[in-house]
């Protein structure tokens, strides 16, 4: 009306938007006999397809390397960047929620509306933020490069790298106008109310690292070994400050604000810790020994002795050792007659130990912050433990073994890869659920569990030329198995019966099982699959609904579990109130509740959870099973095709997963989120 649009809001056209790319570089290489350089440019500008999410970089790169004499090369590469973007974001899951009829902007104006103000505009939301966010990078790496004596070289790298992340940001004040009236419906904040922040956060590290290798042949016999150290150390550092209350919306600066809040200080929940500074270093010793006799038989062993910061001063070392061989069999003798055929063959295999650490950075210390305390009518500051320490805290260790088998068929063209492996993970670091008479004081990090993953990868290509078209196809497939083999016990439930013949339910669920922290329908226990789907399921009626004496069937009711019919609703009904006569109780109860009205939990089209264990109660928590599926995928696939002709040339890339599952959250207007129970989908 009067010109505005007719309201039928596609919140993701109004945000998402063609955006432009664009990338401009230039270089310059070049080099004499013992030195060669290279220097280059970048400039980025990408507009950002959401609006007020615009990125503009700029990178610079150079590489130096110059043999100083025979004996002698040094080098750099180093590279900076500098990087601007505006600060406009929002949850693109928002789209579904906010109702369609908000015209987002008009004439210069931002809508809401009149029946519901306090609906968002989800554009006033991605604009409601000025600012920006400034990324500056430096990457520097110098080597030497030494060759003392035939066959033994060394070399020197120490590399430094430093980011620097500046935000600042301020709100804005933006009314929601109603089109119909011209009202604002819906108004900004003034100056006083918004506020404004500024924070600097620095990241550095820097890695020395000292190799030597030596390399001869002795006839038939090949031999290189390589030793080494490396030092690596990382080190970060905040600061977050928020003020409320502008002195003007045009004077945004953050030493301008008027403070009509009390001033914020490395509160930011996107930091925690509060921007402490955190450091951590990890130090390495390792070589490796390779040896090869005729080609065809082949032998490497490798050690690494690697100590973290991360652990106490008892258990900061640990030592992986591995070792591989292979065999090519079709350099044998035996083999010359099937050349033809058989153009490689190999035969190999290999067994390792590699270190992990996924602990906090002090996780083998307490931790502790401040509390307030009384103390003869008095206050105090003080200290309380946030977290228990660990000193046995130690490195994860996986355990890898393999074989594997490569053939080579028809000149090559042919290739078939196939490999076999098994993946034990000892020593998994987590945190333990804690029983609630430790109060409230946060578990402590320790080495929980042991996880198994065990598989088959294959691979086969096809690679030929006719005259100057040259073409590859290759196929790939592969099937993992994943299974928790040590935590906290096996998983047992069942009935048991006391002297007097009373029935109990028994589980020992509490005490063996963990829970994903962010989803409570995937469970951690011995002998099954990590995070595997622990669900209720819809009941399974038989059709009918009542005995002969008029009393419910609690077997009966509907046959998918919906309350479709009058008859399902009757057996529900009859269901929530049934007394038992030989107890004067009521034997049955539902999750969703005992009411039968329009607005309860047992109406037309809700649904009835399965009784899996029996006790009468319709979804309980020990109604809930173990569906043998998990988000980890068993299986991989993919296709790659390429091709080339007189200087063009053409690749594809195809690739999938399968054998996982996921539960679907459907989102709508008037609720954020809306999940049928815990159910897993029969499809």
């Amino acid at each position: 009306n009067n010109g505005v649009p007719s309201v039928s809001t596609d919140w993701y056209k109004e945000l998402l938007k063609t955006a432009l790319i664009h990338s401009h570089s230039v270089g310059v290489t070049g080099g004499s006999e013992n030195t060669n350089y290279l220097i280059s440019f970048n400039y980025l500008n990408n507009e950002g397809m959401l609006k007020n999410t615009g990125l503009e970089r700029y990178t610079g790169r150079i590489n130096i390397e110059s043999k100083i004499n025979k004996f002698l090369t040094l080098g750099t590469n180093t590279f900076g960047t500098l990087q601007e973007r505006e600060p406009g974001n929002t949850n693109l899951t928002y789209m579904f929620q906010v109702p369609p009829n908000i015209v987002p902007y008009y004439n210069g104006q931002y809508g809401g509306s009149d029946d519901f103000p306090a609906a968002n505009n989800l554009l006033k939301q991605v604009m409601g933020t000025g600012g920006s966010y400034n990324q500056t990078r430096i990457n520097t790496t110098w080597f030497a490069k030494l060759n003392l004596i035939e066959g033994l070289s060394g070399e020197v790298r120490y590399n430094y790298q430093t980011l620097i992340e500046e935000q600042e940001t301020y709100g804005r004040k933006i009314d929601l106008v109603s089109f119909r009236t011209g009202n604002i419906v819906n108004p900004g904040g003034d100056a006083s109310s918004q506020s404004t922040t500024r924070s600097t956060d620095r990241y550095i590290n820097n890695t020395a690292t000292a190799t030597l290798n030596y390399l001869k042949t002795f006839g038939s016999h090949d031999f290189s070994a390589m030793v080494g150290a490396e030092r690596y150390y990382w080190n970060f550092k905040g600061f977050w400050a928020k003020r409320t209350g502008l002195l003007d919306l045009d004077l945004p600066d953050f030493n301008s604000a008027s403070d009509s809040a009390s001033p914020q200080v490395n509160e930011d929940a996107s930091k925690p810790g509060k921007r402490a500074e955190t450091d951590y270093s990890v130090v390495s010793y390792f070589g490796r020994l390779n040896y090869g006799y005729e080609g065809k038989y082949l032998l490497e062993f490798t050690l690494r002795r690697d100590g973290s910061s991360r652990f106490g001063p008892d258990n900061r070392w640990g030592t992986f050792p591995s070792i591989s061989a292979g065999w090519r069999i079709s350099e044998e003798p035996f083999m010359d007659g099937a050349k033809d055929l058989i153009s490689n063959l190999k035969l190999r295999g290999s067994w390792g130990k590699l270190g992990n650490i996924t602990s906090g950075y002090y996780s083998w210390q307490s931790s502790y912050s401040e509390i307030n305390y009384s103390l003869g009518g008095s206050i105090y500051n003080g200290l309380r433990q946030n977290i228990l320490g660990n000193s046995t805290l130690h490195w994860e260790e996986a355990v890898n073994t393999g074989i594997g088998l490569d053939m080579g068929l028809l000149k090559n063209k042919l290739n078939i890869e196939l490999d076999l492996y098994n993946r034990q993970t000892n020593d998994i670091l987590g945190r333990p659920t804690m029983y609630l008479t430790m109060g409230t004081v946060g578990a402590p990090y320790t080495n929980t569990s042991d996880m198994r993953n065990r598989g088959i990868e294959v691979t086969l290509g096809w690679t030929d030329k006719i005259k100057d078209f040259q073409y590859s196809v290759s196929a790939n497939f592969s099937y993992n198995q994943n299974e928790i083999t040590g935590y906290k016990g096996k998983y047992q439930e069942g009935w048991i019966t006391d002297e007097n013949g009373n029935r109990t339910w028994m589980t020992n669920r509490g005490d063996v099982a963990g829970w994903n922290p962010d989803d409570a329908t995937r469970i951690r226990v011995e002998g099954h699959m990590f995070d595997e789907y622990y669900l209720r399921t819809l009941h399974k009626g038989n059709g009918n609904y009542f005995f002969a004496d008029g009393s419910p069937d609690p077997k009966g009711g509907p046959k998918d579990g919906i309350i479709r019919t009058k008859a399902d609703y009757d057996w529900a009904k009859a269901m929530v109130s049934y007394v038992d006569p030989a107890t004067g109780k009521k034997p049955y109860s539902f999750i969703n509740g005992s009411s039968t009205t329009q607005t309860g939990g047992l109406y037309y089209g809700e649904p009835i959870y399965g009784d899996l264990n029996g006790d009468g109660q319709y979804g309980g928590a020990d109604d809930r099973y173990f569906t043998g599926a998990s988000q980890i995928p068993k299986y991989g696939f993919g296709i790659n095709l390429s091709a080339a002709w007189k200087g063009f040339d053409f690749n594809m890339t195809w690739a999938g997963q399968a054998g996982y599952k996921f539960l679907i959250y459907s989102r709508g207007f008037n609720d954020t989120k809306w999940q049928d129970g815990d159910i897993f989908p029969a499809n």
